[in-house]
């Protein structure tokens, strides 16, 4: 197919097609996220690192391009789409249109996120129970008080994440919703200005120390508000910068690699890849299912957040096992480790959920937010 035919194809179907790009993406962007998650270099058991501080060039270099540049680009689109599909009928945000939208959220985001901090809960309590040697000398769950507990559901680690980890971008998805009146409004006064607005703020890292309000929630969910709110079609905007993004991508992701000892320039340059990994992620995906070479596969799309959900308290005690057991204290031994985890905890996770899905059917939807 001419690149001029997957242009008409995209005119006669587009928003047919930007759907299609939106359920196609949501697995690949979930393997991501599990990927961002799998550092089995950090492993701590007491207070010491099992593998230790040493540098390995190899894997250092896999690790940083898949984990660090590629899979980098997830939780920003899954902002932006979430932005987008926030506003996608378009027309006047009323009142009535705003408290409907927060209730339709409560079920699909609150209640799962309180129910999977709760199991996270659960799940630390037995493994400290069973296996207290194995703690990294943080306070133990049974210990925490009622603030403390509370806390669970904000801030509990480092100060900035929930108990269950990864559940951070939910929690400022939902804050972000809640000001979605202040987001309507900022773009339909100041358009695409807004979004240059927010966007320099992202790429310099000029924002306020808030938890829960972060910039790169507001900025991403924003540029899809835009879309949605203005009734543009993302997918036939972004498609003419497929070819530059396809060369350009590369690049960047080389130059990082090249300075990836020098923090102040990689910095900037992931912020680069970010946005470019976004648009490429985006027009490939139209191109190649536009083409019918890809389609969208329901169950691993239905599937998406529950592997989303459930993954990493389990990962982080599979890689920590694997790392305590074997010592993989070499290039080989690491990559193995990250690369086996990852499938292990997503085949299992697939397997899970369509087993719940089938004898649990209404308690699979409650934790999955109805989806």
């Amino acid at each position: 197919m001419r690149m001029g035919t997957y242009y008409s194809s995209i005119d006669r179907t587009g928003d047919s097609l930007q759907s299609k790009v939106i359920s196609f993406l949501r697995f690949p962007l979930i393997v991501a996220v599990v990927l961002i998650h799998t550092e089995p270099h950090s492993v701590i058991a007491g207070s010491n690192e099992v593998v230790g501080s040493q540098h390995y060039g190899i894997y250092n270099m896999i690790f940083m391009l898949i984990s660090n540049i590629f899979a980098n680009v997830a939780v920003p689109l899954f902002f932006f789409i979430s932005g987008f599909l926030f506003f996608n009928k378009g027309g006047v945000f009323t009142l009535t249109t705003y408290l409907k939208k927060i209730r339709k959220r409560a079920k699909s985001l609150l209640v799962p996120y309180i129910i999977w901090n709760i199991i996270v809960y659960l799940i630390l309590l037995l493994w400290q129970t069973f296996w207290p040697g194995s703690s990294s000398g943080s306070k133990l769950v049974i210990n925490y008080s009622f603030v403390e507990w509370l806390r669970i559901f904000w801030d509990i680690r480092s100060g900035f994440y929930p108990l269950c980890a990864q559940f951070w971008f939910l929690r400022d998805l939902m804050v972000v919703m809640i000001l979605s009146p202040v987001v309507y409004l900022l773009v339909k006064l100041l358009k695409q200005y807004f979004l240059c607005i927010l966007g320099i703020l992202w790429f310099t890292n000029t924002w306020f120390d808030i938890t829960g309000l972060s910039i790169a929630a507001i900025f991403f969910f924003s540029c899809g508000s835009y879309f949605g709110i203005m009734k543009k079609n993302f997918v036939k905007i972004l498609r003419p910068l497929m070819k530059l993004s396809v060369i350009i991508y590369p690049i960047v992701c080389l130059t990082i690699l090249y300075f990836r000892s020098e923090p102040a320039v990689v910095k900037y340059l992931l912020s680069l890849s970010t946005l470019i990994g976004m648009i490429l992620a985006i027009t490939i995906s139209a191109y190649y299912i536009s083409r019918g070479k890809w389609s969208v596969n329901n169950f691993l799309s239905e599937s998406s957040f529950f592997i989303y959900a459930y993954h990493q308290i389990i990962l982080a005690l599979v890689v920590k096992i694997a790392v305590k057991t074997f010592y993989p204290m070499s290039d080989f031994g690491l990559l193995v480790v990250y690369i086996i985890s990852p499938i292990l905890i997503i085949c299992f996770g697939l397997g899970l959920y369509y087993v719940l899905r089938h004898y649990l059917p209404r308690f699979t939807s409650i934790i999955t937010g109805g989806r």
